[in-house]
């Protein structure tokens, strides 16, 4: 490994997907955990800060670099092999450089070690390209988090370096409801293992440099419906419902008529979006999965059903049951936040410091409807408001997008109201995306002054000399 003198040959390693954009004096690109060792060691003596990079796939501006070294991990990207467990069970070892859609295709191509039957990585982010030690310091989740949780709940083993260290502090986040996905702060539960510190530390305590992943037999069927609603309350009843029955669904995802609005204007782009009709003004969509065809058959007509006596668009919905039509319906959660970046960078060319608004908001059941209020009051009011996202898990992002430097001002005040709100619920700032660079006050709307010391003390045990991502989850302050 060298590390270089930063030029413009790196200007892509400035940035990742927030649009942050920052500065670096030198970059590295780390093959093993010697070389990792090393750029610590460098740093160190340096007196220099050290930004860890995957994939850059983020929105918060977590690998952003702040000055000092970037450290980029795309060069350590093997599949290590397969462990068996004596119940049975399936466990893949990787580096954190992985993809997902890598690590998807090597377990694909298992088959003399699985067997027949395909096992999978639970997790399901909407960017496949996100490299696994960077969904692992982000706690990563997605639309399938429904039925299956965060990443977290799918790593069986870390390394580290430093190594782990010992913590006894306190519990910090253990007032939020078990259930609730959350992604701000460190995970300070009673029940947390040695490693799990590590997992969603946004790389303030150290480098991963090896996981280990616990796999599931893959589901021999799939089973996917969007369904379309004229009315935001009749689609979110749908929702509770839909959350309640005794087969649950993999995912259950949300788009307003603003989202849906958008698609229609760009539809040029994603020719492989089906055509949405005029009176389309919400849609819900769920996932089944399992291995009896005719189980997921009956759970999904059940559910359209149901979302027709709650007001659901007579018999339009669209349901397919084979992989290749399931990934045409999931272009809606790629196809929508790339559609506000594209509205927002037109912006940009009048206004270059604007930015996108984008919530990251979960709350508690019963608390949806209050949080969607305040985003409809804001379309009322003559904002650009556009909200899509996890609404099985209570988890909807909410994007404004300011039309002129002072309307950017005011959104971003609007805002903070609404973190203030989901907070006093009982909710949480961030469910799935983390804090990064982007969202460091919003952490003090959430955590009190005793609880934040706490966690700036285990940065301080495991980080004494604070180099590790220095900007993130706390403010440079």
């Amino acid at each position: 490994m060298k590390i270089k003198k930063y030029d413009q040959d790196y200007v892509d390693y400035l940035r990742d997907e927030s649009r942050l954009h920052g500065e670096a004096d030198y970059v590295c690109f780390a093959e093993n955990s010697d070389d990792i060792a090393a750029a610590i060691d460098f740093c160190r003596k340096e007196g220099i800060h050290l930004t860890i990079q995957g994939s850059r796939t983020g929105i918060t501006g977590g690998c952003v670099p702040d000055g000092g070294l970037i450290l980029n991990l795309e060069k350590m990207n093997k599949v290590l092999g397969l462990r068996q467990d004596a119940d049975g069970n399936y466990f893949v070892r990787c580096q954190p450089g992985v993809k997902l859609i890598d690590l998807r295709k090597a377990l694909s191509e298992m088959k003399e070690f699985l067997g027949k039957r395909k096992w999978f990585f639970p997790p399901d982010p909407t960017e496949t390209t996100a490299s696994i030690g960077g969904m692992a310091a982000c706690n990563a989740s997605g639309a399938r988090s429904f039925r299956y949780g965060a990443t977290r709940n799918w790593i069986s083993d870390l390394r580290v370096i430093p190594q782990i260290q010992a913590c006894d502090e306190i519990e910090t986040n253990s007032r939020l409801d078990k259930d609730l996905k959350n992604a701000a702060g460190y995970y300070m539960r009673s029940d947390r293992r040695d490693f799990d510190l590590l997992i969603g530390s946004e790389g303030t305590l150290g480098v991963i440099t090896e996981l280990e992943l616990k796999l599931l037999p893959e589901p021999l069927n799939y089973l996917s419906v969007m369904q379309f609603f004229k009315d935001e309350n009749a689609a979110v009843d749908f929702c509770e419902q839909l959350r309640s029955k005794d087969i649950l669904p993999d995912a259950v995802e949300y788009f307003d008529k603003a989202a849906l609005d958008l698609l229609r204007k760009n539809r040029q782009l994603w020719p492989d979006l089906p055509e949405l009709k005029d009176n389309w003004q919400q849609a819900v969509y769920y996932e089944y999965s399992g291995d009896d065809e005719e189980v997921l058959e009956e759970a999904a007509f059940k559910a359209s059903d149901m979302a027709q006596e709650f007001g659901s668009c007579e018999n339009d919905c669209w349901i397919v049951d084979n992989k290749a039509d399931i990934e045409k319906m999931k272009l809606f959660r790629h196809a929508v936040p790339e559609a506000i970046n594209m509205k927002l960078d037109v912006l940009k060319l009048l206004f270059p410091d604007i930015a996108k608004i984008s919530t990251d908001l979960a709350v508690p059941d019963g608390f949806l409807k209050e949080m969607l209020s305040y985003y409809r009051q804001a379309k009322e009011d003559g904002w650009d408001v556009i909200v899509f996202g996890h609404i099985g898990n209570n988890h909807l992002h909410t994007n404004i997008i300011p039309h002129n430097y002072d309307q950017f001002l005011v959104a971003y005040e609007l805002a903070k109201e609404w973190a203030k709100t989901a907070v006093e619920s009982g909710g949480t700032i961030s469910g799935e995306h983390g804090i990064g660079k982007s969202k460091t006050e919003l952490l003090t709307i959430m955590y009190t002054k005793a609880e934040l010391d706490k966690m700036k003390k285990i940065k301080q045990q495991f980080d004494p000399n604070g180099i590790f991502n220095p900007a993130n989850i706390f403010s440079a302050d």
